[in-house]
């Protein structure tokens, strides 16, 4: 393999983990076969190493610091929640104008609607 994409392989791992292993890793890249399917599990390895660490090598999680981390419940519970919120806020605002519109006077939505209408209000039903 190339020293420079096996360098740029290595380089993918977190730095304690290149501190321990990074030479002898480095050089068994430079020294192997190295293709397409050898890059991809370097790759692979590499974001596995990211997200489960090896026992026994203090990673910090300083760079993954992000609200996935700090509060779980947030992005994965509220965030939701508030996306849908938008979306109906969103559809609403649609109905309300495209009401106020292609409806004007009208006091119920159960009027005939044709052309330019029939997809304004289809999008407002879609989201």
């Amino acid at each position: 393999m190339n020293p420079k994409l096996a360098h740029l392989l290595v380089c993918l791992y977190p730095r304690p983990w290149r501190e321990r292993y990074g030479a002898e890793f480095q050089a068994l890249l430079q020294t192997g076969g190295g293709g397409l399917r050898t890059s991809a599990n370097v790759v692979w390895s590499a974001l596995c190493e990211r997200i489960f660490s090896t026992p026994g090598l203090k990673i910090e999680l300083r760079q993954f610091q992000s609200w996935c981390l700090r509060a779980p419940w947030a992005m994965f519970g509220l965030a939701p929640l508030f996306l849908l919120a938008a979306a109906y806020f969103v559809a609403g605002l649609i109905l309300w104008s495209g009401w106020k519109v292609f409806l004007p006077g009208t006091n119920t939505p159960f009027a005939p609607i044709d052309g330019f209408a029939v997809f304004y209000f289809g999008a407002g039903r879609l989201l």
